[in-house]
């Protein structure tokens, strides 16, 4: 159920939208109420957001406050969020449900936008979100043992993965082709694994005159 979600740039779209009146201006870094143990969980989705916890030396009542909170009646990975001109709440059936509203709000702002100790004010527009996955698994699979990566291409697709609410990364470390992935404590994976001496393929089939269909050993 949407009310005005087709004009919310958020990707994949919630279940469950409601655009109100009015923004929420960020002028600066946005203090908040985190749980307890709540913050190293979904520090990295938060604070390019601007926000820190309420200790972070932001004095109360001198900028928007927020408010992360986990309700685990909600249900894995379900979260609700509510935008008003005074603040922001996101609450979490677990600290993954937080995250995951956490990375909605990133898509409600400019695709610009980069905060920077508070001299990059942004809105928000207020809304009332509430969503839940569709299935446990949503994955990318990355095929880097026929296809080298960088790292930091691998870090820069797990943060889109993140924005995008998905929640597994499957790398296919080995194939035909050789283990990939240097590993300390079993040295012959890849001193032996990532070595071949070449590739053995099949001659394309045979089709006789009749149109049978052969092998291509003349079977």
């Amino acid at each position: 159920m949407t009310d005005g979600a087709d004009v919310l740039p958020v990707v994949p779209l919630p279940r469950t939208v409601w655009r109100h009146a009015g923004v929420l201006a960020l002028h600066g870094l946005v203090e908040v109420d985190v749980d307890p143990g709540l913050w190293p969980h979904v520090r990295a989705a938060a604070e390019p957001l601007g926000f820190v916890p309420s200790s972070g030396g932001v004095p109360r009542g001198s900028r928007p406050v927020g408010v992360l909170r986990v309700d685990p009646e909600l249900g894995a990975e379900v979260f609700r969020i509510a935008v008003q001109p005074t603040g922001v709440a996101v609450t979490g059936g677990d600290p993954a449900g937080v995250f995951r509203g956490l990375t909605v709000l990133r898509q409600l702002l400019p695709p610009a936008f980069g905060f920077v100790r508070g001299t990059r004010p942004a809105e928000l527009p207020c809304v009332e979100i509430e969503d839940a996955p569709g299935s446990g698994w949503r994955g990318f699979m990355l095929d880097v043992a026929r296809w080298f990566v960088e790292v930091d291409e691998i870090l820069r697709l797990i943060d889109l993965m993140a924005l995008l609410r998905l929640n597994v990364l499957h790398l296919h470390l080995t194939d035909d082709q050789g283990w990939r992935l240097q590993v300390d404590a079993w040295p012959r994976l890849t001193e032996v694994g990532a070595w071949r001496v070449g590739t053995t393929r099949r001659p394309p089939p045979r089709v006789d005159g009749a149109g049978g269909v052969g092998g291509g050993d003349g079977a």
